[in-house]
């Protein structure tokens, strides 16, 4: 099991089903050891801000950063911090565009 922290104020995210927090658990690196009885290292803590939407079967790193009001589009595959207000979906899962134009609600 690893550590999930989110939004402090309001912890509101959205997630559809089948999404997935998962990576980095197992051991593989002691030659003769079947990877079952190899162990597992401590996990780090995934943060996902206020107000974001985890597409259909999307697969979040551990350890990663999902930034506020970000989307992660269906069956995306998440390995790098997003940065807020991001939008990151399609063939190669990447950044398509910022919402807002890439200012933060409220910003001129």
């Amino acid at each position: 099991m690893h550590d999930l922290a989110t939004g402090a104020d309001r912890c509101v995210y959205a997630a559809a089903p089948r999404v997935a927090i998962i990576g980095g658990d197992h051991l593989f690196d002691k030659p003769g050891t079947p990877i079952i009885f190899s162990g597992r290292p401590e996990m780090p803590t995934t943060i996902i801000e206020q107000d974001c939407w985890l597409g259909y079967a999307s697969v979040i790193r551990a350890g990663v950063r999902i930034g506020r009001g970000a989307i992660i589009g269906a069956n995306a595959v998440i390995t790098r911090d997003v940065g807020p207000y991001e939008i990151w979906a399609g063939f190669r899962h990447e950044n398509r565009r910022a919402l807002c134009g890439g200012r933060r609600p409220g910003e001129a």
